[in-house]
């Protein structure tokens, strides 16, 4: 079982940060980071309290220039998911059962 990923330091920086500074934007009082290895995978989850992610932009949060009810420009996400899947990963958006929004990134090891 691996227990190192290697990562391009300033791009995944990048990701974390655009990650972030949206679990921040939209959480209450709370934003949780998760880190661990599953299966040879590194896995993070960042996880927020706030309103969660609404039905119709599960599927579109990830494309260029779209944009949710709060604004901005529509590439934060869209460069997050071009950094993880040239890593070899991938990231998801759901809801939590509590609340929130719950990003998760697995890469390989």
């Amino acid at each position: 079982m691996a227990d190192t990923v290697w990562m391009d330091k300033e791009k995944m920086r990048r990701a974390f940060i655009n990650l972030l500074g949206n679990a921040i934007r939209y959480a209450k009082s709370q934003v949780l980071i998760k880190s661990f290895f599953e299966d040879g995978h590194a896995v993070i989850e960042i996880k927020d309290d706030g309103p969660g992610i609404a039905a119709e932009e599960e599927k579109k949060i990830f494309q260029r220039f779209y944009s949710g009810e709060a604004g901005g420009s529509g590439m934060g996400l869209a460069i997050t998911k071009a950094i993880i899947e040239g890593h070899g990963g991938t990231i998801t958006a759901s809801n939590a059962e509590s609340g929130g929004a719950v990003f998760k990134i697995v890469i390989p090891g």
